[in-house]
Order: C-alpha cells, then structure tokens, then sequence
C-alpha cells in the first residue's frame, strides 16, 4: 500500500515508478465514507467516451465502491455517513465538473442504470 512518501520514486531505476493522485488533505475531498475509523474514498475517476479507464489496487481501496457509485447504484455520501446528504447537495459538490452529468442522471433514474452503462447487454 502506497502512503506517498516518495522513496520508491527516488530509489527505482529509470523513472518506472510514479505516483499521481495522492490527496494533499486527507479531510477534504471525501466522495464516500462508511464508518468514523473505516473506508474513506477521495474522489472519483472520470470515464470518458472512447478511453479505457482501468482500476487497479489492493482490496478494500474503494474500486467497487467506484463503479458503484459512477453507475448510479449507489449514491455518495460525501464523507457524511450518519446523515447523507441528498441529491442537491450531491449536485451541488460535483457542480462543474463531468461527474455531474452522471450523478443527475442517476437522480433521475436511480435504479435504471443500464440506461447509462455504454454497453448494450449489462446483465
């Protein structure tokens, strides 16, 4: 598990090695959080039309929690696991960015997520 310290960086022959994404506040940022002490996601990745997006990682660093949330099966509590905001609110955090088309359409239709899925047999 990586915690950004950077030596690997220094330490590894011909730059094989590079570490992108880190949060710089780990209290900021917060897209979803189970428990006081347990899971915290920091932001999301933002598939785009024509790219592959790939999620790679240990257990437990938050990948299926991801698709979940991008999908529109599960909607992010923005680090307020005891009283999750509502749409508004999670609107309103992802306002201008590309994650806030998604996220309205999952208001809309939260459990027809096919709609939003690119590909054309989700089962």
């Amino acid at each position: 598990m990586c915690i950004g310290c950077g030596i690997c960086v220094k330490k590894c022959p011909f730059e094989a090695v590079e570490i992108i994404n880190l949060p710089k506040d780990l209290e900021r940022n917060t897209t979803h959080r189970y428990g006081p002490n347990s899971f915290k996601l920091h932001r999301l990745p933002m598939p785009r039309p024509g790219q592959v997006l790939g999620l790679v990682g240990t257990n437990g660093i938050g990948k299926s929690t991801a698709l979940k949330i991008l999908a529109g099966k599960q909607k992010p509590n923005l680090g307020n696991y005891e009283s999750p905001p509502d749409w508004s609110e999670v609107l309103g955090h992802f306002r201008g960015s590309e994650l806030q088309v998604s996220h309205a359409r999952a208001k809309r239709a939260p459990n027809d997520w096919r709609q939003r899925c690119s590909c054309s047999s989700a089962t």
